[in-house]
């Protein structure tokens, strides 16, 4: 059992960080269409986002109410989509240089879906090129007829600390690099997030089907109601407290420790896969080696870990 565990927590470790370094490729390569490898010899992948001769410059406001799908790409600054009392769809971005219309936002909206673009297609500012609306903070606001019956809710990001609040859909997916991500009441069907080093927090967030996140050294904070729980990690730390007993929870990690919270519930039953890493839990279980079964065992909580210490509180 140790020499099985220890086998396949080392393969994790180079899975991840194989994991870490295409996520980045896959980000840039997604904003800019092109990876600088060599300072003056740039292999260019196009460049060019799917329909860009249709995407229209800078901020702007739509009259729209066959909104179902947002989706988001941006580099670094901030974004925040929230709910308001208006009836247009609004997105404006703020900057410290005066932008030249191939440094703007670009959108376009068609078939009820908005997607915004960091800046023209086929500019590629990046390390070695303009740094021209760098830091270019975007704000999407949503009139609450339309951020309450969302399709799905994209954004993915290299370094933009992401703030997100107010919205009901089916799906949120978040991708990001090293930026935070926050969801504050939010209720999804299926939350899946992806991230090397920026944590994750959320506040009274409902997800009636499973959250799916994936982190290198990122923590996740996470508080409201979770029905499933699918968690990977190399160091990144897990903290959960749901109202609800999820009906599913399973945690990968090789240091990174998992602590959740749950009610008193009908029953669940766990097992731990672990070389050195600890498992407490508060409710009064039938322990038999690394299987534990508390009342009816209906739900399944599975961890598997090299050395991080595993939680399950009873709240209070």
């Amino acid at each position: 059992m140790r020499k099985h565990t220890n086998t396949s927590s080392m393969i994790r470790i180079i899975t991840y960080s194989c994991t870490a370094v295409i996520l980045i490729v896959i980000l840039i390569l997604g904003l800019f269409g092109r990876i600088p490898f060599i300072p003056g010899v740039n292999w260019n992948f196009g460049g060019n986002y799917v329909n860009s001769e249709q995407y229209q410059i800078g901020p702007n406001e739509l009259t729209v109410t066959d909104m179902t799908e947002l989706e988001v790409n941006r580099m670094d600054g901030t974004i925040t989509i929230l709910p308001y009392d208006g009836t247009t769809v609004q997105f404006s971005e703020t900057n410290a240089h005066n932008l030249a219309p191939k440094d703007q936002l670009h959108y376009l909206y068609k078939d009820g879906k908005l997607t915004i673009q960091y800046k023209g297609a086929k500019h590629f500012p990046f390390l070695f090129g303009s740094i021209n609306g760098k830091g270019k903070s975007l704000e999407i606001k949503l009139p609450k007829s339309i951020a309450e019956h969302l399709n799905e809710c994209s954004v993915d990001s290299v370094s933009s600390k992401i703030e997100i609040s107010g919205i009901r859909t089916e799906k949120i997916s978040l991708n990001t690099t090293s930026g935070d991500l926050k969801l504050r009441e939010c209720i999804t069907g299926t939350l899946s997030a992806d991230s090397v080093s920026g944590s994750i927090q959320g506040e009274q967030v409902i997800v009636n089907e499973k959250m799916d996140v994936d982190t290198t050294s990122g923590n996740v904070i996470l508080s409201g109601s979770i029905r499933g729980v699918e968690f990977d990690s190399v160091s990144g730390e897990l903290n959960i407290t749901s109202q609800v007993c999820p009906d599913q929870i399973t945690t990968d990690t090789v240091s990174g420790k998992v602590t959740v919270s749950i009610p008193e519930n009908d029953g669940f039953c766990y097992y731990k896969d672990t070389l050195s890493g600890k498992l407490q839990c508060d409710f009064s279980v039938t322990q038999e080696e690394d299987k534990g079964t508390y009342k009816n065992g209906k739900s399944e909580f599975s961890f598997h870990s090299l050395s991080g210490d595993i939680t399950i509180k009873k709240a209070r």
